[in-house]
């Protein structure tokens, strides 16, 4: 089952960390475009609903990143009411995303009326092949770790790939990977153990 941290901070703020090991085992980038769509609603709540409610709650927004071996989920909020309504959402948003047609479209990849490709996945990754820094990085990992190795592949997808990836594609390694039984849990701040 799940894993969790409780840990007690003194302070006005809570925070969570959501930890999934997710190893890429490619340069598609399915990890990196599948954080980017649990962000995009979930079957319970419509896009936009996680950030509404979080600000209402004293959140900066909800958070995620993708390394080689995990992706984390984070938000803070205004004490224990604040983590406590929301929560729920941000774990529906990330255990049960909507994954629709239009969330894939915008963030992960589509070609625009002027037939040039865009997305907010394939474009963030596009600027990372042409940073002549990422690029060394990975050359060095792959070097450093071999070829089979999670740490020897871009994670974030390589844009020619991502152009590749489908919606199924998706859904299947969230079914796959999006478990509770990989799922670590970090809370920190002022609660009470029974209410979280």
């Amino acid at each position: 089952g799940t894993k969790a941290i409780l840990a007690h901070v003194g302070g006005p703020l809570c925070s969570v960390a959501m930890f999934f090991a997710t190893e890429a085992s490619d340069n598609k980038g399915l990890v990196h475009c599948l954080e980017h769509l649990c962000f995009m609603g979930s079957q319970k709540y419509p896009k936009g609903y996680l950030d509404f409610l979080a600000t209402r709650c004293g959140c900066e927004g909800t958070n995620a990143y993708t390394e080689a071996d995990h992706t984390c989920f984070e938000f803070e909020a205004a004490g224990q009411v604040g983590l406590l309504a929301v929560l729920p959402v941000f774990v529906d948003h990330i255990l049960c995303p909507a994954l629709t047609d239009d969330a894939f479209t915008t963030e992960i990849h589509h070609v625009n009326g002027k037939g040039e490709r865009q997305g907010v996945v394939f474009s963030e990754m596009l600027g990372r092949v042409t940073d002549e820094e990422e690029m060394l990085d990975l050359e060095r990992r792959r070097a450093v770790f071999g070829d089979a190795s999670p740490y020897s592949f871009e994670y974030g997808g390589l844009p020619d790939l991502i152009l590749k990836l489908t919606k199924a594609d998706i859904a299947s390694y969230h079914k796959q990977v999006y478990t509770t039984d990989n799922l670590f849990v970090v809370v920190s701040g002022t609660f009470d153990d029974d209410s979280v």
